[in-house]
């Protein structure tokens, strides 16, 4: 149902409440119950990485990041932590991160392996 959709702040250009539930369903339990914040937006923000690691210094927890191709196809990931420039070998994030598509109205979930 739609109570079950988190406050959306800034309408998404790629994901519609069905997919929203989907990718809520799939969230940490840390994440739940908070509104979803649209901090970057290419048609608003422009393609600029350096843009999108400035907006995303101003975050705090989680971020859910968005992609939708040329042939409309979407994809994207959940990050433990906002993206931000990491210099030699270092990594971050936590075994929460996983990776999904939506292909054919059909939700994919690939959740971290540990590998």
């Amino acid at each position: 149902d739609e109570g079950f959709l988190p406050e959306m702040i800034g309408a998404s250009e790629i994901l519609d409440g069905e997919q929203r539930k989907h990718l809520i369903r799939a969230l940490p339990g840390r994440c739940q119950g908070y509104p979803w914040n649209l901090c970057f937006s290419t048609a608003r923000d422009g393609f600029s990485l350096a843009s999108l690691y400035r907006k995303m210094g101003e975050v705090q927890g989680a971020v859910l990041l968005v992609i939708k191709d040329v042939n409309d196809a979407i994809s994207g990931a959940l990050l433990s932590d906002p993206p931000s420039v990491c210099h030699g070998d270092h990594f971050y994030g936590t075994g929460e991160t996983f990776l999904f598509s939506f292909t054919g109205g059909t939700f994919h979930l690939f959740p971290w392996s540990g590998a």
